[in-house]
């Protein structure tokens, strides 16, 4: 470019003050052409240039141009101030496409055809051959409105040192991305703005980009507040309690100095669904998901300015331990007064899994060495039909009254002759009258007669069932009913320690050296002795069943076991202690106690306290007395308007999903 002339700028105008601006322009040309050229007001955004000599013929060119629209007419003009008119324009880079430049009238005309931000360089040469260029972008959106972009939070004030989230909301465009920027301070790609230390009050601003229209920007103000030094405000809190999947939560956040009232909030990172963080520090709710969780929380007090600080914090979600819910003792045929209702109502519903009834070893051994299963099976079939699993519990002695459950056999001199051993003992104690004869009192379980006789029962009850996909497990009872311990054992002729739990171990390792593919339980059983309870046999009949793949349970399940616990105590069999410790391992099952309060018991309770206590440890079977299933899902059962709903709830969310 030649010296001695002035310098030209470039800029975009709409069309119509284009064509005043070249009326007036070549009237002057016409005139005179070394002339200065005055040019007024009617050229608008042109505004007047007064052409100076100058030593240095640097031209600068810039511009920016108002977003075009696909298939939308495009008219805008590039144009030129200082130096000597006429121009010439011409382009280099990517024009958009369905856009051209008039060379004569710098006009960027046309109709645009593809979405996009298209960079490209105009050139300006004026009539002594004085150049200008400039790197100009031209954005093409599919709507005919604007990009926008705004801010939020718009003002705010942010402790030195602190963060603060920032968000952009960019309408007009399907592009809503944002580029951010601040000074002092850093922040990051998605609007996390980190605030420097500072001893004084700092303004900052925050600005937000449109990507799809470059532009186009909004910007929010910060002060940066410095800390108070006499009382700085502290998050005390350096983690949260776990919490069990729909199980309602409530954990409270702590701090201290500053100025009360503290504001909380979630400022980063991802809650459960279902969980929030309240305004007063209160993290509560329900949530579905499990996994681990990380966020961070922010607390603002009352100081003028506000103190804030953050804390980063992980919350862990356990899946609760759904349970199985099996019937124990359903009515086995007609006649039963529970017999239609379930049916109706307890077979049919969908939280029930099985049902759990009594195989009695004199039923099934018909003659001695004899068995014959079938009316038995007969009356499981329904259950079957149902979908339901059926889980045995095989009773060798009765647990009351005379002793009709083993067979009459087992107490002859005939047969303990033939095993060239006395005959069998029995126990008479308190709820267990007779009187020393056949089918009365107690067997010594432990002695040869018993043993004998009853493994040969153990072993055809596992080979009848071993291969039937209806059959869940089966509690074998090794004395009273369906449990481990004889109810009188301190009585027992030669009762020990030893003894009994030398006949637990070598009945446990019988079992399992027939080889049954059915689960094997093992009910768990404390003994009162001299005043007190013991609960070492208890610890050691756990032992020996985990060690041989059978699972542990307590038939003692009672409300006295909440109590218990948090008193430091050990629920009845231990249970709670146990299941804590072997979880995960082997099946754990609770059987209530007997019928809970709704259908006159004394000790059980209420199922809707006992059952989420029971689901907090471990516990993964429940044994329910039909009773109480009744209450919880039969309308007309008598206590079912009273404690149904609560029943019913225990048993739904213990359960889980269906």
């Amino acid at each position: 470019m030649a010296a001695g002339f002035p310098r030209i700028t470039v800029r975009a105008e709409q069309q119509p003050k284009i064509r005043s601006c070249q009326q007036t322009q070549s009237w002057a040309l016409g005139i005179v052409l070394l002339a200065a050229l005055s040019l007024t007001s009617s050229c608008g955004m042109l505004g007047n240039v007064q052409p100076k000599p100058t030593s240095q013929s640097q031209i600068q060119v810039s511009a920016s141009l108002p977003v075009a629209v696909v298939g939308t007419a495009y008219n805008t003009h590039i144009a030129a101030t200082g130096g000597m008119p006429p121009y010439q324009y011409s382009a280099s880079g990517v024009l958009p496409p369905g856009i051209v430049l008039n060379s004569t009238t710098g006009a960027l005309t046309g109709t645009p055809t593809t979405t996009g931000t298209y960079a490209f360089t105009i050139e300006v040469t004026d009539l002594h051959q004085g150049q200008g260029s400039g790197l100009l972008s031209l954005s093409v959106s599919r709507t005919g409105s604007q990009v926008s972009v705004s801010v939020s939070p718009a003002t705010v004030t942010i402790s030195s040192g602190a963060v603060q989230q920032f968000t952009a909301s960019v309408s007009n465009t399907s592009n809503t991305a944002v580029t951010w920027s601040a000074s002092p301070g850093s922040i990051s790609s998605n609007g996390m703005y980190a605030a420097p230390n500072v001893s004084v009050a700092t303004e900052v601003t925050v600005t937000a980009t449109s990507v799809a229209d470059s532009s186009v920007r909004a910007a929010a103000t910060a002060t940066i507040a410095p800390v108070s030094k006499s009382n700085p405000l502290v998050i005390n809190t350096r983690g949260v309690p776990s919490l069990n999947e729909g199980v309602a939560y409530s954990a409270s956040l702590s701090a201290s100095g500053g100025k009360t009232p503290y504001r909380w909030g979630l400022i980063s990172g991802t809650l459960p669904s279902g969980l929030l963080v309240g305004n007063s520090g209160i993290l509560s709710g329900t949530t579905n998901q499990t996994g681990q969780f990380s966020f961070t929380v922010q607390v603002t007090d009352a100081s003028a300015p506000a103190q804030t600080v953050q804390a980063s914090l992980n919350l862990a979600v356990t899946p609760t331990n759904h349970v199985k819910i099996n019937a124990l003792f359903p009515p086995m045929g007609p006649g039963n007064s529970m017999w239609d209702g379930f049916n109706t109502y307890v077979l049919s519903s969908p939280y029930l899994d099985g049902v759990n009834p009594a195989l009695d070893w004199n039923s099934v051994e018909t003659r001695q060495g004899v068995y014959d299963f079938s009316a038995f099976d007969a009356s499981l079939q329904r259950f079957y039909d149902a979908g339901k699993t059926v889980n045995i519990i095989v009773r060798p002695a009765s647990n009351g009254g005379v002793n009709t459950l083993t067979p009459a056999y087992v107490f002859t001199s005939q047969w303990a002759s033939s095993l060239g051993v006395p005959p069998q003992d029995v126990v008479t104690c308190k709820d267990y009258p007779g009187n020393g004869q056949a089918h009365s009192g107690f067997p010594v379980v432990y002695e040869l007669p018993f043993k004998v006789a009853y493994k040969k029962f153990v072993a055809a009850v596992l080979a009848h069932y071993a291969n039937n996909p209806h059959i869940g497990y089966i509690r074998v009872g090794l004395a009273v009913g369906g449990e481990v311990f004889p109810w009188c054992s301190s009585v027992i002729p030669g009762f020990s320690q030893a003894t009994w739990l030398g006949y637990v171990n070598e009945m446990n390792a019988y079992e399992r050296s027939l080889n049954s593919p059915v689960q094997l339980m093992a009910a768990l059983n404390q003994v009162y002795t001299n005043g007190s309870w013991d609960q070492s046999y208890t610890t050691a009949e756990a032992t020996s069943a985990v060690a041989n793949g059978q699972g542990i349970g307590s038939q003692g399940w009672q409300l006295a076991d909440i109590a218990s616990f948090k008193a430091g105590q050990p629920c009845a069999s231990n249970w709670c202690n146990l299941f804590d410790q072997y979880a995960g391992q082997v099946p754990l099952e609770l059987q209530q106690a007997g019928d809970s309060i709704a259908n006159g018991g004394t000790t059980t309770g209420s199922m809707a306290q006992i059952i989420p206590f029971a689901v907090a440890h471990h516990a993964n079977i429940l044994e329910i007395y039909v009773q109480d299933l009744m209450t919880a899902f039969d309308p007309k059962w008598p206590a079912y308007s009273q404690y149904g709903p609560s029943y019913r709830q225990a048993m739904v969310t213990a359960h889980g999903p269906k």
